[in-house]
């Protein structure tokens, strides 16, 4: 087979116009991965491959066109987080942790939707062949990240006595603030209104001079 970039000049895309397809393409992506992809789009000189991308467009056109539940979020780049993860003393932060649950979450119901549709969609289905994912994985990383992206507290017990102690210190500490700001609103030196709160993981005391007309 010849290739492509001899049956072709270098600018051969703009001249037809190409580059303004990817662009619109692109536009249209719902994640970098998918970007990333349609960046590395060539032009096909088999004919079989050539059908066959055509047969797999048609169908994913007629998911979208007949409105099948077919997972369009939560497509993240899991491959980034797994090569961070095999370096040795790296670590993957909580978001990271979440964002590849979701990546594995949305993986395992594209797997499942084509293993109940591969007639509907055999080129489609034939794309999830040989796919497998663990369960164990995705279960492994549920029991630590909870449902908003954060380390669960017994995700370990040094880590459940860790946010146990940081819990009773804090209670600590806000008694403590809130007899100072007693203090402050009896003897005058503070509105009434004045409380304790919790901003940005820090108790913070709404502290104000009184108004003197």
């Amino acid at each position: 087979m010849i290739p492509s970039s001899m049956l072709y000049p270098k600018n051969y895309e703009f001249k037809i116009g190409f580059d303004k397809i990817r662009e619109l393409i692109k536009s249209n992506c719902i994640s970098s991965l998918g970007i990333s992809l349609v960046e590395q789009l060539t032009f096909l000189t088999d004919f079989d491959q050539t059908l066959k991308k055509l047969q797999q467009t048609a169908e994913f056109k007629r998911i979208l066109e007949t409105l099948q539940p077919f997972p369009s979020s939560d497509y993240f780049d899991y491959g980034v987080f797994l090569l961070k993860a095999s370096k040795i003393d790296a670590w993957l932060s909580e978001e990271e942790f979440h964002n590849l649950k979701l990546s594995l979450i949305t993986i395992e119901k594209i797997l499942n939707f084509f293993s109940k549709k591969s007639e509907e969609y055999p080129e489609l289905a034939l794309l999830s062949v040989g796919n497998y994912l663990n369960p164990n994985l995705l279960y492994e990383i549920n029991r630590v990240i909870d449902e908003h992206g954060r380390m669960r507290d017994h995700a370990s017990p040094e880590l459940a006595e860790i946010r146990n102690l940081l819990t009773q210190q804090q209670f600590r500490v806000r008694r403590i603030m809130e007899r100072m700001l007693n203090d402050y609103i009896t003897d005058g030196y503070s509105n009434d209104d004045a409380n304790v709160t919790l901003r940005n993981g820090r108790l913070v005391s709404s502290f104000e001079y009184p108004s003197v007309i």
